[in-house]
């Protein structure tokens, strides 16, 4: 999400270190390689961050200088676990991001800590930003909604596309949707398994409730689709519009209607949508801010 995404015609390119996934996964980034693969590709980036270290801020910081000593302009990290005196370091800085929201951090946490953060960040007489704040790994859009972050990044769309699984936003009683609120989450494909849950499933929502999702999937220029899915024999050849389902390939999905429920691709790009839609529903950027309810450490 970036800024409005009404205002930008250009997509602006963010590339992320991947010290989160390196962290998990116990195979580190080194930081020469780091540097060259973002000198080689500069000219494709628009946004980078410093390769930052979790849970070390100092050696985040050391990064931050040699990668500036190298002829290149980093966005600093501020993580949740720091002392807030980073954060003041990284105000100096006109473009930085605030990481350390992914992972098991409980919602109330996360919010006590934006709170603390935008209140310094937003310490002006009008209560603006004092610069651009990119969140890292923010999926909840009642988070997205509720800040001036400039951008947010997050990967639970594809998670969710390869899951079967569309989003749908909640309806107040004037019929306006809530970006600012958790979504409906619900599945669509022909072989999930909650197709046999009650109000899991597109197939089994009530008459009502499948209007409304299908409404809001029409609104953003998808269509839902329809398949048949029969058994086959072990010699069977699929079509251009088939599918294996099973890892014995006895049963095949086929695509009457091609749409979210049965095309990953078109799945992928309504989730997108979706979030772009939360972008959308935003102030433009830059726009005061004040919290609800002070919340402090």
């Amino acid at each position: 999400m970036q800024g409005n995404i009404k205002e930008h015609a250009k997509v602006m390119t963010f590339l992320d270190s991947g010290a989160f996934s390196a962290d998990t996964s116990g195979t580190p980034i080194v930081l020469a390689n780091y540097i060259e693969y973002v000198k080689e590709n500069e000219h494709l980036l628009d946004i980078y961050p410093v390769l930052d270290v979790l849970g070390d801020v100092k050696a985040t910081w050391e990064n931050q200088r040699l990668m500036e000593e190298a002829g290149l302009a980093p966005c600093p990290v501020f993580h949740a676990d720091e002392d807030f005196s980073y954060l003041h370091r990284c105000l100096e800085y006109d473009y930085f991001c605030l990481g350390g929201l992914a992972g098991g951090v409980s919602g109330a946490v996360r919010q006590a800590f934006l709170n603390k953060c935008f209140e310094i960040i937003c310490d002006t007489p009008d209560r603006m930003p004092k610069c651009k704040v990119h969140g890292f790994g923010l999926a909840s859009p009642s988070l997205m909604t509720a800040y001036p972050f400039y951008s947010v990044d997050t990967s639970s769309w594809v998670a969710y596309s390869q899951y079967g699984t569309i989003l749908i936003p909640r309806i107040d009683r004037g019929n306006i949707f809530r970006y600012d609120m958790p979504p409906v989450k619900i599945f669509v494909t022909e072989r999930s398994p909650k197709k046999n849950e009650e109000g899991m499933h597109m197939q089994n929502l009530s008459k009502a409730e499948r209007k409304k999702a299908e409404d809001y999937i029409h609104s953003l220029g998808f269509v839902l689709g329809s398949s048949t899915v029969f058994a086959v024999s072990a010699d069977y050849e699929l079509q251009d519009n088939e599918v294996f389902i099973n890892k014995q390939k006895s049963a095949v999905e086929r695509a009457d209607v091609s749409g979210i429920s049965n095309n990953n691709t078109l799945r992928y790009a309504y989730n997108l949508a979706y979030y772009n839609a939360i972008a959308e529903s935003c102030p433009e950027w830059p726009w005061a801010w004040s919290p609800k309810i002070k919340s402090f450490f």
